[in-house]
């Protein structure tokens, strides 16, 4: 099997897990274990919150010690996790293993796609395919899971992230040994201190990462509310649980068109247009679904997640190929993860579990605080418009 079909694997299987995660999981935790929005908001924001200091120490380490040993070693913590999740268990049990889930799982994610970025320079599938299958694997989770949990009951939501995390951790032993620690960080006996060093040390020497990291930052925690509670806010409107997985799907499949023709599509986009075009689409979907809409014009806003996700992802990917170093370009996302994504998403998670449980009339409103956010993401977009790109061969 080729290294492109090795890190599709590994993303495919991280996307199982995270199909279940994100539309069904918060449900089951309002639903069968009775925690309000505000407790499942807090829950998932300290984990976010913990993933400020473990996210560039985890980038740093992929770096020193290798990815795949890294990987292996996050995808074995999150079997322990899912396993301990015990349906009747104490409440402080389950927040402890559903916010320690939420710490390596957000972990993984930086380290995912620093995978897909190696394993896709050469050869087919590319990356915006490979990105495509993995979405394809959520897509495939929510339409599935769901059907099996109008059929099994809830509880079978647990018995797949444990089930995913498995795959999850066999696929990355089963990826390119070169993608142990490099030669050049053994030769020079680099530690972790000296890679967080380098990684901060591009931010602060060039501003157009630092503003498009602020700008991915804001876009992409503007999906906190849509991630921690959007399954609720739905349902507490009155839409079928029939339609959940479906509603997550669109935007997933949408994202997924986007990423196959994205070469094609933005051959002559810079990294920062793309970015844009990402900002305002998120802008105008929390706008629409903020104002409640019908099932219909609601299928309509969902399908912007092309946008407002994929279109900002794929932007920000491009963006780092261009201006950082191969070898970097792990730490530098983890630590954008970490100290940019990771509070934003954790502080507009807890503001949006708190109107959830103050404002039941208006939930659905909670969704403008998000459109805010994507406001300021567009904001920082501006000056790497009219920047000039440095050049990647000096780290940027």
């Amino acid at each position: 099997m080729s290294a492109n079909w090795r890190a599709v694997g590994f993303a495919a299987a991280f996307y199982l897990l995270l199909g279940a995660n994100l539309p069904y999981l918060p449900v089951w935790l309002e639903r069968a274990r009775g925690l309000s929005g505000t407790e499942i908001s807090l829950i998932f924001a300290a984990g976010t919150l913990l993933r400020i200091f473990l996210g560039p120490l985890v980038g740093a380490q992929s770096e020193q010690k290798g990815l795949k040993r890294t990987l292996f070693q996050l995808s074995v913590i999150l079997v322990l996790a899912h396993g301990l999740v015990v349906p009747e268990g104490p409440t402080i049990l389950l927040a402890m293993v559903i916010g320690a889930a939420a710490v390596f799982g957000g972990v993984i994610i930086p380290l995912s796609e620093t995978l897909l970025l190696a394993g896709t320079k050469r050869g087919w599938p590319d990356y915006g395919l490979a990105r495509a299958i993995g979405s394809m694997a959520f897509i495939a989770t929510n339409l599935v899971l769901g059907f099996l949990i109008a059929r099994y009951g809830a509880e079978i939501v647990i018995w797949w992230l444990l089930f995913a995390s498995i795959l999850l951790a066999g696929m990355s032993l089963i990826q390119p040994a070169e993608l142990g620690a490099s030669r050049q960080a053994q030769a020079a006996g680099a530690n972790l201190q000296t890679s967080l060093n380098e990684g901060f040390g591009l931010y602060a020497s060039n501003p157009r990462i630092l503003m498009a990291g602020l700008a991915s930052s804001f876009i992409q925690a503007a999906h906190a509310y849509y991630y921690n509670l959007g399954s609720n806010v739905w349902l507490g409107q009155g839409i079928a649980e029939a339609h959940l997985g479906s509603l997550w799907s669109i935007g997933v499949a949408l994202e997924v068109l986007l990423l196959i023709v994205s070469g094609w599509l933005f051959r002559s986009w810079s990294a920062g247009a793309i970015m844009l075009l990402g900002g305002l689409g998120a802008m105008l979907r929390w706008t629409i679904i903020g104002f409640a809409p019908s099932i219909g014009v609601l299928y309509l806003a969902q399908a912007m997640h092309a946008l407002s996700f994929a279109a900002t992802h794929i932007g920000y990917m491009q963006f780092l190929r261009s201006e950082v170093a191969p070898e970097k370009v792990g730490v530098v996302i983890s630590i954008s993860s970490a100290v940019g994504y990771g509070p934003m998403l954790a502080i507009l998670g807890i503001i949006a579990g708190y109107w959830y449980d103050t404002f039941p009339s208006a939930q659905a409103q909670g969704f403008w605080i998000m459109a805010a956010s994507a406001f300021a993401g567009c904001l920082c977009i501006l000056p790497i418009l009219r920047s000039q790109p440095q050049s990647a061969a000096v780290g940027g």
